[in-house]
C-alpha cells in the first residue's frame, strides 16, 4: 500500500509485496532510449526511507551519485547536436553558419578532448586540464575560448535535460574570450591589393570590402541587381554560406542600403565588362545573377575566395593575420577616424546594436581630452556671453 509524500521528502511509499519502503529520486532522462532515469533507496520504516532519500539528494547535489553512469561527454555531444540542427532547421534561431561552427568545435575539440569521460564524473578540473592541452597544442586563448563556450552550451543543456546535477564548466578557471583592438590595413596597402588583382575579378571584390564594409559573405551574396550604379548604393540582403546556400546577414540590422564612392563605381562598372567577356568566352558558363562569380558564372565557395587571398597576403607581404575581414575592419576605422558618426558607421556595418561597435572600435573614437575641447567650442560659439 502506498504511503503519502511528505513535503519535500520525494517520492516515498511501501511496496506491498514484502512491506519494505521505497525512495525515488527522478534524475533526468537516458540521452539514447529517452527512459526516466531513477535512484531507489529501501528501508524497513518510513522515517528511515525518507532519512535514505533526503541523504541521497544531498549526495546528488554534491556530484557523488551519477544520474546515468553509461553516458559519455561524447554520446550526449551527439544528443546536444541534434538539438543545435533543430534549432537551425526547425526553430530558425540559429544560423546555419554558427550551427556549423558549434558541431566542429563539439566533434573535434570538445569530444577530442574529454568524449571519453563519463557526463557525470566531469569535474572543474577535467576542463581547466583539456583547456591546457589546448592551448599547448598551439590553439590561440581566443580559440580556447571558444571551444570553452560550446562546451559550456553542451552541459547547460546537458543539466537542463537532468542527466547531470552541475555544469563544471561554472566551476572552472579559463581562459576569456577577450576583444582586441581590430587590425587595420594603411591606405596603401589596399591599394597595392586592387592593383595587384587588376584584370581580375577578385579586384572589385576585395574594393568592396574595402570601400563598402561588407562581410565578406554578404560580398558573396550579392546579385548583380543589389547594386545601382547610378545611386552608388549596395543593398545587402543576404549572405551565401559556405555549401552555396543563402543565409539572412548575420543580424536584424544587416539588411541595409550602404553608401558607395565614386573609386568603387568605377571599378565596378570595369568589373561588369570583365564578366561580359568571361561570359562570351566561357564554353560552360552557367547564368546566374551573381555580382562576384566564378569562371563558370556560378556562386563561388567561400573557402576558395579564402585560399585566394591568403596566397594573395602572402605575395604582397601584407601583414601578419590580414584576412577579408581585416578588410571591413579598415573602412570602419578609416571612417571613425574620419569623423563620422559612430552611429552611421554602426547601420551601415549592419551591426547587432550600436553597443557591438562601439566594444569593438571604441578605442578610435576621439579621447576625453579632445571631447572636451569640441564639446567647449561648440557651445562657445552658439552661446556668446555678455561678460
Amino acid at each position: 500500500m502506498a504511503g503519502r509524500r511528505g513535503h519535500g521528502e520525494g517520492s516515498v511509499f511501501r511496496r506491498d509485496i514484502d512491506g519494505k519502503w521505497l525512495g525515488v529520486l527522478e534524475l533526468g532522462r537516458d540521452p539514447q532510449s529517452g527512459r526516466r532515469v531513477r535512484k531507489t533507496v529501501t528501508a524497513s520504516t518510513r522515517r528511515e526511507a525518507v532519512e535514505r532519500l533526503r541523504q541521497l539528494r544531498r549526495d546528488v547535489e554534491q556530484g557523488a551519485v551519477e544520474a546515468d553512469a553509461r553516458t559519455t561527454v561524447e554520446q550526449w555531444a551527439r544528443r546536444w547536436l541534434e538539438h543545435v540542427a533543430y534549432r537551425r532547421d526547425v526553430i530558425g534561431d540559429l544560423r546555419p553558419n554558427t550551427a556549423g561552427s558549434y558541431e566542429r568545435l563539439a566533434r573535434i575539440h570538445v569530444v577530442g578532448q574529454l568524449g571519453a569521460k563519463r557526463l557525470t564524473k566531469l569535474t572543474p578540473g577535467d576542463v581547466e586540464r583539456a583547456c591546457e592541452r589546448l592551448l599547448d597544442d598551439g590553439l590561440a586563448p581566443s580559440s580556447v575560448a571558444k571551444v570553452v563556450q560550446v562546451l559550456r552550451m553542451l552541459l547547460d543543456h546537458a543539466a537542463r535535460e537532468g542527466a547531470m546535477v552541475a555544469n563544471p564548466v561554472e566551476r572552472a578557471q579559463v581562459p576569456r574570450q577577450t576583444r582586441k583592438p581590430a587590425a587595420v590595413l594603411a591606405t596603401h596597402h589596399i591599394e597595392r591589393i586592387v592593383t595587384a588583382t587588376q584584370g581580375t575579378t577578385d579586384a572589385a571584390l576585395w574594393a568592396m570590402l574595402a570601400l563598402c564594409g561588407l562581410r565578406l559573405g554578404e560580398a558573396l551574396g550579392l546579385a548583380a541587381g543589389d547594386v545601382d550604379l547610378m545611386a552608388r548604393t549596395v543593398q545587402v540582403r543576404r549572405t551565401l554560406l559556405h555549401d552555396r546556400t543563402f543565409g539572412p546577414p548575420k543580424s536584424s540590422r544587416g539588411e541595409r542600403e550602404v553608401p558607395m564612392p565614386n573609386s568603387l563605381v568605377a571599378l565596378l562598372r570595369g568589373h561588369r565588362a570583365l564578366i561580359a567577356e568571361q561570359r562570351l568566352a566561357g564554353s560552360e558558363w552557367v547564368d546566374t545573377d551573381a555580382l562576384f562569380p566564378t569562371r563558370r558564372g556560378t556562386y563561388p565557395l567561400s573557402r576558395n575566395v579564402q585560399r585566394r587571398f591568403r596566397r594573395l597576403v602572402e605575395r604582397l607581404d601584407l601583414p601578419d593575420g590580414t584576412s577579408p575581414h581585416t578588410l571591413r575592419h579598415t573602412w570602419a576605422s578609416t571612417l571613425l577616424t574620419s569623423g563620422v558618426p559612430i552611429f552611421l558607421v554602426s547601420r551601415y556595418a549592419g551591426h547587432a546594436t550600436i553597443q557591438t561597435t562601439v566594444d569593438q572600435y571604441g578605442h578610435l573614437l576621439p579621447g576625453d581630452d579632445t571631447s572636451a575641447e569640441l564639446i567647449r567650442e561648440t557651445l562657445d560659439g552658439r552661446f556668446r556671453g555678455s561678460g
